[in-house]
């Protein structure tokens, strides 16, 4: 993932600071079969043919994870199945978005291999990084056990996203 993402075009694209009904019409116009609901296939779609939402591109996981956080998110009258998203709930998932990609490029920025984990090297170098997502960090043995769930020696992207989410991280604006 490219550590150069240009956010205000992101954030523009995913209507960040917009009304309701800016996000009403990008829903109707990714809507294209008019059905009042979203599928993954949709958002997909949208992204892919969506210059400014390119840093996604290459990533359907972080596409996937934002689509699921978004379904269920707000009470809706869904008749579908839990496989769509409704008007209500696509908010969420341009927040969801932006999250998932900022999660990203923060991770990225500390796994200096780029082996999809953040070793205990690695997160002692870049500790300084950590902090300014959370100033109240103060000891890094401490939380690279309590980013480390599974013990399993590093931290995946998984565990670092759940962080983030749980402790509401703005990485975007760290």
């Amino acid at each position: 993932m490219s550590h150069n993402i240009n956010w205000p075009v992101v954030n523009e694209a995913l209507l960040k600071g917009k009304s309701d009904k800016d996000f009403q019409d990008l829903f109707a116009k990714i809507d294209v079969d008019e059905c009042g609901h979203l599928r993954l296939k949709d958002i997909e779609e949208w992204i892919k043919t969506n210059p400014a939402l390119e840093p996604f591109a290459k990533s359907r996981v972080l596409i996937e994870v934002a689509f699921n956080h978004a379904k269920g998110s707000v009470k809706t009258k869904r008749l579908l199945d839990n496989a769509t998203i409704e008007l209500a709930e696509f908010k969420n998932l341009c927040i969801s978005l932006a999250s998932n990609l900022a999660c990203a490029q923060g991770f990225d920025v500390l796994d200096h291999d780029d082996d999809l984990k953040i070793s205990k090297e690695e997160f002692n170098a870049g500790w300084l990084n950590v902090q300014k997502l959370n100033p109240s960090l103060q000891n890094p043995d401490e939380t690279f056990v309590a980013l480390d769930r599974n013990n399993s020696g590093s931290i995946s992207f998984w565990e670092f996203l759940d962080w983030a989410w749980t402790n509401k991280i703005d990485i975007q604006h760290s």
